[in-house]
């Protein structure tokens, strides 16, 4: 009877990043010095991208500029398309917002405004204190701003995990080179 030998994983599971750990062990140095730097870029960019969410934010960046076009596109084509009315919704609804930048961008093309423009409790257009009616630019904006903080923070967890990677995978780099200088010095004598 022909016994083969049986390769096993010596753990439950299997994530990515230990599948790179194994995948690395058989791959040359070249190809990890390709993966730190891989990682490095993606550190430096992680670190950016909180950098620019902590000193920015959301508030009078371009992404207010970018929504409200694309809510003036869905507001004109809501009648007649069902996904983008659907979309307008479900955003007036749960941010508490009506249109682009208020109720009149509804009466100003002549469409009939939605109940999802309207406060469910008071039954008025939605209101709030301090900003006047809220438009979806503003409302979403908002709703993103208290956001951005935790944004920020998984960018910073991601840029700490990315490190800890970049350190496994020099320790890594090392132990292959001790390895290999170890078969080198035994194949010698």
């Amino acid at each position: 009877m022909d016994r083969r030998p049986n390769y096993r994983y010596s753990g439950v599971g299997g994530s990515p990043g230990e599948v790179k750990c194994l995948t690395l062990t058989i791959i040359t140095f070249n190809v990890i010095f390709a993966s730190c730097i891989c990682m490095g870029v993606c550190f430096l960019l992680e670190l950016g991208g909180a950098a620019y969410m902590l000193t920015n934010g959301i508030r009078g960046s371009h992404i207010e500029n970018w929504l409200r076009h694309r809510f003036y596109y869905l507001i004109s084509v809501s009648d007649y398309d069902e996904r983008s009315s659907r979309i307008m919704n479900i955003i007036q609804e749960w941010v508490g917002c009506c249109g682009s930048t208020g109720v009149l961008d509804y009466v100003r093309w002549n469409k009939v405004i939605p109940y999802t423009c309207y406060n469910p409790v008071t039954g008025n257009a939605w209101y709030v204190d301090g900003y006047g009616y809220m438009g979806c630019v503003r409302g979403f904006t908002r709703f993103l701003e208290t956001k951005a903080a935790w944004i920020a923070s998984v960018a910073l967890f991601l840029a700490f995990f990315q490190i800890c990677c970049f350190v496994a995978a020099f320790y890594l780099i090392r132990l292959k080179r001790d390895y290999q200088k170890s078969q080198d010095f035994l194949d010698s004598r």
